[in-house]
């Protein structure tokens, strides 16, 4: 491809995609803001991740301050939804639990005080938040973009070399993490979740290759029950430690079912899928030089 043609190639996919994130996140910003209900929100948040995904993978070829006060708004806003999400998701287990262990009763009764205060915060919030002000710096970053990309040498060639980068991260990590040191297991989640968006963004410069995204979705859903899982533990742990109507032993069973489902469950998932992970990339859809590891997206 001709460096000129590579070069409106470039302009036309990021001037592209960053149009097609904004226009997204405003259809499902507006949608929750007529109804704020467990859809919208979710819709909301996939939007969010993604758009902040793109200004990421802008940023490390193109940084400039407008792409990172955008991403600091939607980071911020994402941050308030997502404990929204977490305590529903809290509070559709506890549903179930709370019939094997009664006890948990106080801590589905906070869970539930709790999302309805989540909701009447994040209802002003919305209503309240200037979506112009997102829009400006769309432009702003519009403009710096053509500017930026017809005086840099930086090739399509450049962008796969990105994603194969983010790809092998995401092994390495797998093949550090650790059964008995979750942490381990949630930066794998991290890396993947950047992956798969950087993926999903990427998906228009090479039309004809068919990227496993069934496969992507299936490892990060068995991440998300492993993170979920573990919010769960963490935030009962703390509800215990902050009420003394029951002695924390009365928790000790529950606690430990919850433990039970992590490991044989979600863990175990997580181990056996080794060989279905490398199929998740193909080198044979990629031409790019030699790549050397680096720091991922």
């Amino acid at each position: 491809m001709a460096p000129g043609n590579e070069k409106y190639v470039l302009i036309n996919f990021f001037i592209g995609t960053l149009e097609k994130a904004f226009s997204a996140y405003s259809k499902e910003y507006k949608n929750c803001i007529k109804k704020f209900s467990d859809e919208p929100v979710h819709d909301i948040r996939v939007s969010m991740r993604r758009f902040i995904s793109l200004l990421k993978l802008i940023n490390s070829f193109f940084p400039n301050e407008y792409i990172l006060q955008l991403k600091d708004i939607l980071k911020n806003r994402l941050k308030s939804l997502s404990s929204l999400r977490d305590t529903q998701v809290h509070i559709e287990k506890m549903k179930t639990a709370i019939h094997e262990f009664p006890v948990l009763y106080t801590f589905y009764n906070n869970l539930m005080k709790t999302e309805l205060e989540l909701i009447e915060r994040l209802k002003s919030e919305l209503s309240d938040f200037n979506i112009k002000e997102l829009e400006g710096l769309v432009l702003f970053i519009k403009m710096e973009l053509k500017k930026t990309i017809k005086e840099t040498e930086i090739s399509v060639n450049d962008i796969l070399k990105t994603a194969k980068q983010s790809f092998m991260r995401v092994l390495d990590l797998y093949e550090e993490a650790n059964i008995n040191d979750l942490s381990t297991v949630h930066e794998v989640r991290l890396a993947f979740k950047k992956y798969r968006y950087l993926m999903e963004l990427i998906q228009p410069l090479s039309p004809d290759v068919k990227f496993n995204f069934a496969g992507m979705k299936d490892f990060q859903n068995i991440l998300g029950k492993i993170q979920d899982n573990a919010a769960l533990l963490n935030n009962l742990t703390i509800f215990i430690e902050s009420q003394v109507e029951i002695p924390a032993e009365a928790y000790e069973a529950a606690i430990s079912e919850i433990k039970i489902n992590q490991m044989n469950l979600y863990l175990e998932e997580f181990f056996a899928f080794k060989d279905k992970l490398l199929t998740l990339w193909d080198d044979i859809n990629f031409h790019y030089d030699n790549v050397k590891p680096k720091s991922p997206v």
